[in-house]
Parts: structure tokens; sequence; C-alpha cells
């Protein structure tokens, strides 16, 4: 556990399921994030020691489970190996502005890191060699995306979208800009050619990966999309609303659609039910790696997990009565990890 008034926030389970990470911070704003580490089932927290803090709560394993990344309010990139918990590198920074984003691609051998003013460098992490740097216009930028089948990257700003050549920084779309509100979420197709986008107003558009053009617009929803995510093996789509009703109310549905069929195969959760102390919920959807259960974040501080094809809940998972920040599958499926805000 982390220290009163700190707390736990974008924690993941390492690929191989032996370790857990997630950044530790002051409650107030973020205040001296820091990556910490853990080993299951030993409690004790490893620090990981870096030059700056943490920017943005933003750090990644490496496909292979042998590195950790995370980017920095120095605009640095800092790497650590996992087995030692000791520092590899830190990658310097294109100016001093915060990293707002980083992902690691072709299996790790490539690190991309986004800054908050739009500068999107990338790095091949052996050699610690810059590949390239380019600026996007169209700062302050808020989501980036990779497709798992190709080295296209989108980059979502505030109502505006983009898709580039991650091998080149060679942009192979206009920006476009869609909706007056900022995008929420955003997410690549398995198969690389669709990109899903949620925005503050209840929208989620699909577009084609290459050229933008709009393929399919789901129905508004008053809600705030906080997540959207498609299954592994792309038949399935989720979303997860967290649109604030009052100071102790909030609309946490999950939509499940079927691709094949083209239509909502289950609406879950959204009580709405009134809990004192959600004001920190964010509902985060993700599947499991056989695509075959989902699991969000509820408003009421637990896990819910759903089997996808029926919609009924197996498993109602509770902990400190916190907000949930974020959650995540391990590899083979069999652990689920949740970061709150009590650390």
């Amino acid at each position: 556990a982390c220290q009163p008034n700190q707390w736990l926030d974008n924690g993941r389970v390492s690929p191989d399921g032996s370790r857990f990470a997630a950044v530790e911070a002051e409650a107030s704003y973020g205040k001296n994030a820091a990556l910490v580490l853990w080993q299951p089932p030993n409690p004790a927290p490893i620090p990981l020691a870096a030059p700056a803090a943490v920017a943005n709560d933003e750090w990644a394993f490496s496909p292979n489970g042998r590195l950790v990344a995370a980017g920095l309010v120095s605009g640095e990139v800092a790497l650590w190996d996992v087995a030692t918990a000791q520092p590899t590198a830190v990658l310097p920074s294109q100016g001093d502005s915060p990293v707002q984003q980083i992902l690691f691609a072709n299996g790790g051998q490539t690190l991309f890191a986004l800054q908050e003013n739009g500068t999107l460098t990338s790095w091949q992490v052996d050699a610690q060699t810059q590949i390239f740097t380019i600026n996007i216009p169209a700062a302050p930028l808020s989501k980036l995306a990779l497709a798992a089948s190709s080295q296209l990257m989108s980059l979502a700003a505030t109502g505006e979208i983009g898709v580039w050549d991650g091998a080149f920084g060679v942009a192979t779309s206009e920006l476009q800009t869609f909706v007056a509100s900022p995008l929420n979420a955003l997410a690549f197709s398995t198969n690389g050619q669709t990109v899903a986008t949620g925005s503050a107003t209840g929208d989620i558009v699909f577009w084609d990966a290459a050229s933008l053009a709009p393929q399919q617009t789901f129905a508004s929803y008053s809600g705030n999309v906080d997540s959207v995510a498609f299954s592994p093996d792309g038949s399935m789509f989720a979303s997860g609303v967290g649109e604030r009703l009052s100071a102790t109310e909030r609309d946490a549905t999950v939509r499940l659609w079927n691709l094949t069929e083209g239509q909502l195969a289950h609406q879950l959760g959204g009580e709405q039910e009134p809990v004192a102390g959600c004001s920190g919920f964010r509902n985060q959807v993700i599947f499991s790696p056989s695509g075959e259960l989902m699991a969000a974040g509820s408003h009421d501080f637990t896990v819910k997990v759903w089997d996808v094809e029926n919609g009924r809940l197996q498993h109602d998972l509770s902990g400190p009565n916190v907000p949930i920040l974020d959650i995540a599958f391990s590899a083979d499926g069999k652990l689920l990890a949740a970061a709150t805000a009590s650390g």
C-alpha cells in the first residue's frame, strides 16, 4: 500500500504476470509522481528512481516484460530493467515539454514518445538512438494509439484526429475535425484498418484508418465516453461511460456491440445509485486476452467482470471503498489488477 494522502494510477501487470507496477503520487494533482514496482506475493513496493517526476501517469512495460519505460515532466523518457529495478537509460527530451504518452512498437524494438507540445519522437530501444522527430501542429494532443498489424499511429487532439506512418513520421491522412469537444478515448481495431473514437459529448465514431473517412457513427449518448476497446478477435466493441450526474451519482454504463451483426449486444451496469466519494471514477473497459470476458471499474468502487457472449455478470470484485482509476488483465488472463485512489 502507498502512504496516506497518496494514490495509485495506471496500474498494469507485466506480460509474464510476474510483476505489477503503477504510478504513485500525492493526491494533490499528481504531485511528485513516481513509478513503483511489485513482485507478488511480496507486498513490499520497489520505487524506481528517475531524474524527474512521471508525467501524466504515463509508462509502459516492453512487450517482452524485460524493460519498463516512463515519460517524465522534463520531457525525457526513463528506462529500467524489470528484473533488477535498476535504471538502464534516460532518453533525452526534445525541449522541456512533459511527456504526454509513450508506446512500444515492433516487439519492443521501437519506442514512441509524445510530448504535450506536439513533439513526437521515435527511438530504437536497444541502441538508444533516435529514429525521427516530428512536430504535430494540432497541439495539445490527448491520445496516441498504435495499430497492432502495422506501424500506423493515430494522434487525437481536441476534436481532431490524424493517422501517421510510424516508420518515417509521415502523415498518411490530414488532421480532421469531427466534433467540437475533446476526444477522451481512442483505439485501433485488431486488424489496424479502423480507428474508434469516443468524445466528451457521447459521440462514438469508427473511421477508416487510411483515409479517415467516417465508417459508422453510434447513437450519441448523453454520457461522457471514458474508454473504448476492441476485442482481441475484432468481433466485439465496448465503450464505458463516466458521466457525472451529481456529487454522489455517476452514469457508469458499459455497452457491448457485436460488430459482426452490427448491433448492440448488451448494455451493462449504469445503475447510477448514489455513492459518496466517487468523484475520481473513470470507466475503463478492457477485454481479457481470450476475448471471453470484459471488465470495467465501477463508480461503486468495485470491478465488474462480464461474460462477453451472454452479458452475464461473472464477478463483482470489491476492495477499498475508493475510486478505481485503472484495471489490467495479465497476459494469460488469470490475473486482474486494479489501481485505486488510495494506493
